[in-house]
């Protein structure tokens, strides 16, 4: 963030050597140049977001050494949001890949038209169920309260107090139970042993 708007810079993900290649030693990199140079792809986009909701932007837009994939798009914010969403529904990773690849893959398009979504894996899913994990469950805690309202209030309509009665304690048990466990202090990792301190530990039994 800066004064004048906020700052954002990308890169191809081809700009990166290889792993197996960044370890290589300089004369074996010096010996394949040709071959690395294919990875050092040159594209990059400055983006300058103003206050005022206008954008400046500048870069190179080409590509070089490799294919444009839609696969190797960043996944756009709506997508996420879609992918969250069956998250909240209780759907796991692999079915939400897997419906997502029936209903959205375009069979009259190629593999390179096809929307970025298609190519969300089962790894993928689970990586954006992780960074949204606490709001996911939080909002499923929603929904079931929701569903119980409406089925208290059923039992209401059919003067079946014993049952709400009883539905209320379980409930209460449990809220106290969850306020004690929020309020304990987490325990510190164990501290591991020195070699010489395991020594003594299995001399002094």
């Amino acid at each position: 963030m800066t004064a004048d708007g906020r700052r954002h810079f990308y890169i191809c993900k081809h700009k990166r050597l290889k792993s197996s290649q960044s370890e290589q030693s300089t004369d074996e990199i010096e010996n394949n140049n040709e071959k690395n140079k294919q990875y050092r792809c040159p594209a990059f986009l400055k983006v300058l977001e103003m206050s005022d909701g206008s954008v400046t932007y500048e870069g190179c837009l080409g590509h070089l050494g490799h294919k444009v994939s839609a696969a190797d798009l960043r996944l756009p914010k709506e997508s996420e949001q879609e992918i969250l969403n069956l998250l909240r529904k209780g759907m796991t990773a692999a079915e939400i890949a897997e419906k997502i690849r029936q209903e959205r893959w375009n069979r009259s398009r190629g593999p390179d038209e096809q929307p970025r979504i298609c190519y969300t894996g089962i790894r993928e899913i689970e990586r954006i169920a992780d960074r949204y994990e606490s709001e996911v469950a939080f909002e499923k805690l929603q929904q079931t309260f929701f569903y119980v309202n409406q089925l208290m209030r059923d039992c209401v309509k059919k003067n079946l107090h014993e049952l709400i009665s009883d539905f209320n304690l379980a409930v209460i048990t449990k809220a106290n139970e969850v306020a004690r466990l929020s309020e304990k202090p987490k325990k510190p990792p164990p501290r591991k042993r020195s070699p010489v301190e395991t020594k003594q530990a299995t001399v002094s039994c």
